[in-house]
Order: structure tokens, then C-alpha cells, then sequence
């Protein structure tokens, strides 16, 4: 798996499912202090979690089965097929980004693009919700699980600044540095349903499955998009067996 990078979250990045990665420490003692760091806010926000709430697994996980699915070049289809319904409160650290005319009402925002909730005041998206013909985004909102019906009001926060991964470029199919973080002009309010993803402090991804989350499409080759919030297991791949497929099958 790739060395010197933390997993950080499997989620939907403009209906497109990505894992990002950062560099980690290089120096022992300033990755112990990383280390410590994000143990301790991990271990803070668990507290927040739904005690009784089902965490129902995907039907891969209960059966053995799993869905290929290639996690490598995130300019392919935005597809979150073979998946089911999320719960309620099942992924509190999803978020969606949204783009906005100055001037226009609220109700014409669009919310195309994703990302994870980290902090208090930052969120973990990928660089080309960032770099986009629509300009970056304004407002970023929590909490949603279906588009069916929602308020304009409902946990939105007007985004501070972006920032982009120095070396991210557009042009690059295969560019590992498309990553990017959103500062949140006001502090977020945690509760049991808003709350942070754990980060990853190991130097090795050693799982072989991961389960993302969105708004992608349900069928291959299809323009709609789920209204409903969906959960998917993915099988998890080195880079050198990315490289080796064929674009055309890697989202």
C-alpha cells in the first residue's frame, strides 16, 4: 500500500469517490505529536456518537461479496452502484459544498461536490471541487440524507477560504496531489448526527475494503443521480495496480 500518507476518509468528491492522502511527518517526534494529537481528537469526537443508533453493514459485508470498484483516477464516472440507502447519522462527517451567484437566492446554490468533515472550521475535499469552472465554492452544509426535502437554513456555513495542494494540476488524469482543504468562516456545532471523521495516523493503508458514501449515480451509463444518500463497499488499490487498468473502469 502507498508509504508516508494517512488515509483519511473515503467519501464523495464532486459524486466522484476519492481516498486522500497527506504527507506525514517524517521526523519521530514531530509524528508522535501528530500522532497524539489526532488520537486524542478522535478519541473527543467518538463521544459524540449515536449509542444506540444501527450501523447497518452493506450487503458485501454481511455476505463475503464485494463490489470491485477501482480507487485511483478520480476524473472517471461518478457511480455508487451496487449500493444501499445510508442511515440517518450513519456518516455525520459528510458534507457537501456549494456554488453560488452573487446575488442569486439561496435556493439556486449548487451543491455538486463533497467532502469530509475534519475539524471545528475544516473540511477534506478534493482540489478540482475547488478549481472549477463555477469558481470555488461559497457555502458548505452537514447532515443531509436525501435532496428530496431540506431547508435552505439547515447546518449551512459560509466557506472562508480554500486551499489548494501546491502541486495539483488540472491537466494530470492521474494526479495523487488532488487534494484541498475548506476553511469554515464560523465554527461548526458538533452534535450525534455532526461530527468529524477519525484520521488515519498509520504510514501504511492496510485495509482491503473501505465503505464511501454520496450522491453518486446508481447505474452505469445513467445522467440521474441518487436523491438519497448511498453507502458502497470498495475494494482498496495499490498504485502500481491502478496504473495497470484501463481508465475507462477507474472512477
Amino acid at each position: 500500500m502507498i508509504t508516508s500518507s494517512i488515509l483519511l476518509v473515503f467519501t464523495v468528491v464532486s459524486l466522484i469517490f476519492v481516498a486522500i492522502a497527506v504527507d506525514l511527518p517524517k521526523d519521530e517526534d514531530e509524528y508522535r505529536v501528530y500522532f497524539n494529537l489526532a488520537e486524542k481528537k478522535c478519541v473527543e469526537y467518538s463521544k459524540l456518537r449515536i449509542e444506540d443508533a444501527p450501523i447497518a453493514l452493506a450487503p458485501a459485508l454481511r455476505s463475503g461479496k464485494r463490489h470491485l470498484k477501482v480507487q485511483c483516477d478520480i476524473l472517471g464516472m461518478p457511480l455508487i452502484v451496487g449500493g444501499q440507502r445510508a442511515l440517518y447519522g450513519e456518516f455525520p462527517h459528510q458534507t457537501e459544498l456549494g456554488y453560488w451567484e452573487a446575488g442569486a437566492p439561496m435556493e439556486d446554490v449548487k451543491w455538486v461536490c463533497g467532502g469530509t468533515l475534519i475539524s471545528e472550521r475544516f473540511v477534506v475535499t478534493a482540489a478540482h471541487c475547488i478549481v472549477t469552472r463555477m469558481g470555488e465554492p461559497s457555502f458548505i452544509r452537514f447532515g443531509l440524507i436525501t435532496k428530496l426535502s431540506y431547508s435552505v437554513s439547515d447546518n449551512i456555513y459560509k466557506i472562508a477560504r480554500c486551499f489548494v495542494h501546491p502541486n495539483y494540476t488540472a491537466e494530470d488524469m492521474n494526479d495523487y496531489d488532488d487534494v484541498a482543504l475548506v476553511q469554515i468562516e464560523d465554527q461548526v456545532e458538533f452534535s450525534e448526527t455532526l461530527r468529524p471523521a477519525c484520521l488515519n495516523v498509520n504510514h501504511d493503508v492496510k485495509y482491503k475494503t473501505a465503505l464511501a458514501s454520496g450522491f453518486g449515480k446508481l447505474k452505469y451509463f445513467d445522467k440521474r443521480e441518487s436523491l438519497r444518500l448511498m453507502k458502497v463497499v470498495l475494494d482498496i488499490f495499490d498504485g502500481k495496480t491502478c496504473l495497470n487498468l484501463d481508465k475507462s473502469y477507474i472512477s
